[in-house]
C-alpha cells in the first residue's frame, strides 16, 4: 500500500507548491501533480467567481478515493485536496499528486484519482456568471443547499443571496443557557457558519448543565447534566446541521475577550449578569462588531441591536453599570421558560437580518416585551448621543467574567 500524504477538503488557499514538496519518496521514478483552476467561462457563459460546498459525507469520500488509489500496484504516494468556500478565477481548486515507480502507474492513477473526485465526492458548486445570476451544478437536487434552505431563499429581498451571506457568517454567541439555547438551536438549523462556505458559529461559556437548567436551556437534553454548556450545545448543533463549523469557547474575561471576539464578524450577548454584559458591549464597541443584546428575567425581557456603524452600545441605553445585586436576577424573582425563547428567537431573528444585510435590524430601538401582560413595546432611542470610546470607566468594566457562577443563568 502507497503512503497517503493528505486526502481532505479544505477552506484555505491550495499552494501547489507546498503540495508538491510533499512528495518524498526516494524510489519514485514519476512524480506527477494534477493542478485544477477556476476558470473565467463555462459553457460559453462568462464566470465571475465560483462557491464550492461540500455534503458531511464528501470528506469521508475523498479518503475512501485516496484510499484505494493507493492499492494500484507502482504508486508510493498519494495526495488530493479540495477547496471549499468562495474562490476567485485562477485560484486552486483541485490538487491531486501522485508519485509511482514508473510513469504509467502514475500518470493512470492520477487520471483515475480526477475522475472519481469529479463522480464521487458530494461537493457542489455555485457559479456566479457575468450577466449576474448563478446556477448550482455538479449535484443531485437532494444534496443542494437550496433544499434546506428554500424557505429562506423564497423570502422577497433575503433571497440565495442573503442565505449564502448567513452561511458565511462567523457569529460568536456568548452564554449558552435559556437566552443561547434558541438563538444556537436557530441560528444552526439557518445555516449560520458552515464549514464549506467559511463560517463559523461560535459559543462561550464555563458553566455546566444542572438540572434547575432544563426547564428553559432546551438545547441542552436531560441526559448531558455535568457536562460543560459549550460541549453540550456544540453537541446539538451538529445533530442539527453537521455542517455547521461550530466551535466551543471558554467563558469571557478582561484577559481573553479582546481576542476571542477579534475572531468573529458579530457577537450575541446571552449572558445573564451585568459585569458579562457591560465587558462585551465595551469590548465589541472597542473592536468595531455589532451585537445582538437581549435581557430576560421573570416574565420580562429586553431586545435590541448594537452597532459601532452609529455608535450605539449598552451605554447608549444604560451609562453606568448597576452595583452588585442591586437588580433583580432570575435566582432571586426566578424567569418563566418560554419568556427566554421569544428573546431568544427575536434576537435569532435581528442576527439573520443583520448577517443577511436585509430588513431593518433593532438598530436604536429597544424591544421590550412582557409576557405576562401579553405586551411588547418598541422605544427609540436613535436620537441619543453616541456613547465614547474609550471611556474612563473601561478598564473598570472589563474586569467581570461572563457567566453567573452564584446564581442561576437565565
Amino acid at each position: 500500500m502507497a503512503t497517503i500524504l493528505q486526502a481532505d477538503l479544505t477552506n484555505k488557499p491550495l499552494d501547489p507548491a507546498r503540495f508538491e514538496a510533499n512528495f518524498t519518496a526516494p524510489t519514485a521514478g514519476c512524480q506527477l501533480v494534477f493542478i485544477g483552476r477556476v476558470r473565467n467561462h463555462d459553457q460559453g457563459r462568462g464566470v465571475e467567481a465560483i462557491t464550492y460546498s461540500a455534503h458531511p459525507d464528501a470528506a469521508g469520500e475523498l479518503q475512501q478515493i485516496a484510499s484505494e488509489a493507493s492499492a494500484v500496484p507502482g504508486v508510493q504516494e498519494v495526495a488530493v485536496l479540495h477547496r471549499v468556500g468562495h474562490l476567485s478565477i485562477g485560484e486552486v481548486a483541485v490538487l491531486a499528486g501522485v508519485s509511482a515507480a514508473h510513469r504509467r502507474a502514475a500518470f493512470s492513477t492520477v487520471s483515475w484519482l480526477i475522475d472519481a473526485v469529479k463522480d464521487r465526492v458530494p461537493v457542489w458548486k455555485k457559479q456566479v456568471f457575468s450577466e449576474g445570476d448563478a446556477v448550482w451544478s455538479n449535484v443531485d437536487t437532494d444534496f443542494q443547499p437550496q433544499s434546506r434552505y428554500a424557505a429562506h431563499c423564497a423570502i422577497p429581498g433575503f433571497g440565495a443571496s442573503g442565505q449564502d451571506r448567513v452561511m458565511s457568517a462567523k457569529v460568536l454567541v456568548v452564554g449558552a443557557g435559556g437566552l443561547g439555547s434558541p438563538i444556537i438551536a436557530y441560528l444552526a438549523a439557518a445555516g449560520v457558519g458552515l464549514s464549506a462556505a467559511g463560517g463559523a458559529l461560535g459559543i462561550a461559556d464555563g458553566d455546566t448543565v444542572s438540572l434547575s437548567n432544563l426547564g428553559r436551556q432546551v438545547i441542552h437534553p436531560f441526559n448531558r447534566q455535568g457536562e460543560l454548556k459549550t460541549a453540550s450545545a456544540a453537541a446539538t448543533v451538529r445533530a442539527l446541521n453537521p455542517e455547521v463549523n461550530v466551535s466551543a469557547e471558554p467563558s469571557l474575561d478582561a484577559q481573553n475577550a479582546a481576542a476571542i471576539i477579534s475572531r468573529y464578524d458579530l457577537v450575541v450577548d446571552a449572558t445573564d449578569t451585568f459585569a458579562s454584559k457591560y465587558l462585551i458591549s465595551d469590548t465589541c464597541a472597542k473592536l468595531s462588531r455589532p451585537l445582538v443584546w437581549g435581557s430576560a428575567v421573570g416574565t420580562n425581557f429586553e431586545v435590541s441591536v448594537f452597532s459601532p456603524a452609529v455608535g450605539t452600545c449598552l451605554r447608549t441605553l444604560y451609562p453606568t453599570q448597576p452595583p452588585p445585586a442591586s437588580t433583580p436576577d432570575s435566582a432571586t424573582v426566578g424567569i418563566l421558560g418560554p419568556v427566554c425563547g421569544q428573546a431568544g428567537s427575536l434576537m435569532a431573528t435581528e442576527v439573520l437580518k443583520m448577517v443577511a444585510g436585509w430588513g431593518e435590524p433593532l438598530i436604536g430601538r429597544l424591544v421590550i416585551g412582557d409576557a405576562r401582560r401579553g405586551k411588547w413595546n418598541v422605544v427609540d432611542y436613535s436620537t441619543r448621543a453616541a456613547a465614547q470610546f474609550p471611556n474612563p470607566n473601561y478598564s473598570e468594566t472589563l474586569s467581570g467574567e461572563t457567566g453567573d457562577r452564584k446564581g442561576e443563568k437565565s
